[in-house]
């Protein structure tokens, strides 16, 4: 990767400002903040995803083992003889609410899923066979509707991330190509048409203007680009280590000119090389206008950018929930999900040790209150402990 520059120079327009010369340190400000803020997210997700793997999934595994454990054992215990048929009944709903939920977020379970399809009409293969036809049935009219491509259902390998599938994707592109290409079309033939209309004065005069500004905007752009070519094109260095620092820069700058990042060709010709003026300060008001809609388009796309940086957008990063900008509030986030790990494991694990007893199983099921996907809280728990002394 080409090192990146600090810049010590900065194109911050000053002194008694016109209404574009304000937006253009406007739009300066939040290209500048949202750089930062991508970079900061990148690092940050990088620092979560360490986090997941070493502190989360792991204890997570545990908890999801405990809850196992509780479930087998609750199936499998030698007290529901001693229930009454209404307890009985409402023991076996407990033991299908606890392996459906379990079922919901955990990897599937070949016990488990034994447990569930012993109390449900329907297996769980049967019913995830069915979802999954429903779902790529769903995708299907998506991919109609907002792609305008039809879809093989058999091609959908994954409900969950249809868009990880290559053939999908390359439909995608291809359905993307052809609107684009359409689209040129057509705006060729609007061009084609208004060329063919008589133009009043006013219109003509406007369109010279715009014409005209978009030419001093690209002009110095590519100004810009050549001088710093002509300073730092590593083909004219001998030094070796010149031109290794010379190719970094020329990354940047190519990079730069390719994607029409003028606020970053300003600022590594502003601070590379010696006595240049801010360009910018010599446009008019007619030519910043058109330039601050070329940063308002560019703010925009950073924007959209920082958004897909994030893990919470990523449907594939299950923690996503838990990322923020503020690293320590991320790690505050983090902290706070253990503890709630912690908690339920400790739950499973006491409630397994509650209802090895006759008592404590019967005042289990007494308690337990269905459609409520949690189990009994620990206060509960020691409340009913207590009662057994």
């Amino acid at each position: 990767m080409a090192k990146q520059f600090n810049v010590v120079k900065t194109i911050e327009l000053k002194g008694e400002l016109s209404k574009e010369q304000k937006r253009f340190n406007g739009f300066l400000q939040r290209i500048k903040s949202i750089k930062e803020q991508i970079e900061l997210s990148r690092e940050l997700a990088l620092e979560l995803g360490r986090m997941v793997q070493e502190q989360i999934k792991p204890l997570e595994d545990k908890m999801y083992d405990a809850w196992k454990s509780f479930i087998l054992g609750l199936d499998r215990s030698m007290y529901a003889h001693n229930l009454t048929p209404k307890q009985f009944e409402k023991y076996e709903s407990i033991v299908f609410e606890q392996a459906d939920s379990y079922l919901g977020v955990a990897k599937p379970d070949d016990e488990i899923k034994a447990i569930f399809d012993e109390h449900s009409e329907e297996s769980f293969d049967d019913i995830q066979a069915e979802s999954e036809v429903e779902g790529k049935d769903y995708i299907v009219q998506m991919f109609k509707m907002q792609f305008g491509i039809d879809i093989d259902p058999d091609d959908i390998d994954d409900v969950q991330n249809p868009f990880n599938n290559p053939k999908l994707f390359e439909k995608i592109q291809e359905a993307k190509e052809k609107h684009d290409a359409d689209a040129e079309i057509n705006a060729q033939k609007k061009a084609e048409s208004e060329a063919k209309r008589v133009k009043t004065d006013k219109q003509i005069k406007k369109e010279e203007s715009r014409k005209a500004a978009e030419s001093a905007v690209s002009k110095t752009t590519k100004q810009i680009y050549l001088d710093l070519v002509k300073n730092f094109h590593p083909d004219t260095e001998m030094d070796e280590e010149k031109k290794k620092w010379k190719t970094e820069i020329m990354q940047q700058v190519t990079v730069a000119y390719d994607e029409d990042d003028y606020i970053k060709l300003l600022e590594l010709q502003m601070t590379l090389l010696e006595n240049r003026e801010n360009a910018v300060e010599k446009f008019d008001n007619k030519q910043l206008r058109h330039f601050n809609d070329a940063l308002r388009q560019q703010v925009q796309e950073l924007e959209m950018q920082l958004t897909m940086s994030s893990p919470a957008s990523n449907p594939m990063f299950t923690h996503g929930h838990l990322f923020h900008l503020n690293g320590d509030q991320m790690k505050r986030n983090v902290n706070r999900h253990i503890k709630e790990i912690q908690s339920e494991l400790n739950r499973y694990r006491d409630s397994l040790n509650y209802i090895q007893s006759l008592k404590g199983f019967k005042e289990y099921v007494k308690r337990y209150e269905l459609d409520d996907n949690m189990d009994i809280d620990m206060g509960m728990l020691m409340e009913m402990m207590r009662f057994m002394k």
